[in-house]
């Protein structure tokens, strides 16, 4: 049920928000909590970002041609560190200050070894100018107070 809340939140479907508060009675709040976190900045040598000639969509995420895993797509800074966030195991929060479409092409030989992939941190930086710093960031969580074991009927 909660991975169902999440995705209605992150995806900013009102429709399944709304049944979600009128079926399940869900009540919640935001609050802002300190939380370990990755913020995504510029590097040392500044952005290597090619302007999209597409409008943004989506981020996929598969085998590179080297035999490793490969991040690619036209998309928003907001939109990849939302993507790397499940690979990091930590939020990934964007802090580059560029906004619009960008295409990304990372290539990387994972590193399940080590918390936050150490390799996908250098391939980002290497690849795209943009650096992984781990610090205390504070982030809004969604937080439920209530919800029903059973939907309202109809």
């Amino acid at each position: 049920m909660f991975d169902l809340i999440r995705r209605a939140w992150g995806l900013q479907n009102y429709e399944l928000q709304n049944l979600l508060i009128e079926r399940f009675q869900l009540q919640f709040h935001r609050e802002t909590q300190e939380t370990q976190a990755y913020v995504l900045l510029p590097a040392k040598g500044g952005p290597k970002l090619k302007v999209a000639g597409t409008p943004a969509g989506g981020l996929g995420f598969g085998r590179s041609p080297k035999g490793g895993e490969r991040v690619s797509g036209n998309v928003g800074l907001d939109r990849l560190a939302r993507a790397i966030t499940a690979v990091m195991g930590r939020p990934v929060i964007n802090q580059t200050g560029l906004t619009g479409a960008y295409e990304i092409l990372v290539d990387y030989e994972p590193d399940n070894s080590a918390p936050g992939d150490p390799n996908l941190q250098h391939a980002i930086e290497d690849t795209l100018g943009l650096r992984l710093e781990y610090r205390k960031v504070p982030i809004s969580v969604f937080v439920v107070d209530h919800i029903a074991p059973a939907p309202r009927e109809n």
